[in-house]
């Protein structure tokens, strides 16, 4: 029984982990990222609920925002 309640907590633990790496504004904003910007961009959209406040989705649609506003302003 001891062994259930170490390995339940280990798993905890290292989903915990899994899930803060998350990624700031500038690395969506790098060309070499777009095709996993969009990835991102339609696996929040798609479940909203579920992703509202995960980091990535917050940062990959700021980054969404001010590319288009880069892109909008140079044409």
């Amino acid at each position: 029984m001891r062994y259930i309640f170490v390995f339940i907590t280990l798993v905890g633990t290292a989903l915990c982990f899994a899930e803060s790496s998350s990624h700031d504004v500038n690395y969506w904003m790098k060309s070499e990222n777009k095709e996993e910007l969009s990835k991102t961009i339609e696996k929040c959209s798609n479940d909203p609920a579920k992703y509202s406040a995960n980091a990535d989705c917050i940062n990959a649609k700021e980054a969404k925002k001010k590319l288009f506003k880069k892109n909008f302003l140079s044409n």
